[in-house]
């Protein structure tokens, strides 16, 4: 399953996840444009911008 993560918004004020935090938890250990996320990878960061992951639709 490949997914890509296209960052064209924002999670909602206070809510942002940038760089240093992905970073900092080991999501971006490359070059951001070439990092591979796993599924529970993508979660987390859906989950560090606040969302709710029952609510968001994944094709």
């Amino acid at each position: 399953m490949i997914i890509v993560l296209e960052y064209n918004g924002y999670f909602g004020k206070g809510k942002n996840v940038n760089h240093a935090t992905l970073k900092s938890n080991g999501f971006f250990n490359d070059y951001p444009y070439i990092n591979k996320l796993t599924m529970s990878q993508f979660i987390k960061v859906l989950e560090m911008g606040g969302k709710n992951v029952q609510n968001i639709i994944i094709n």
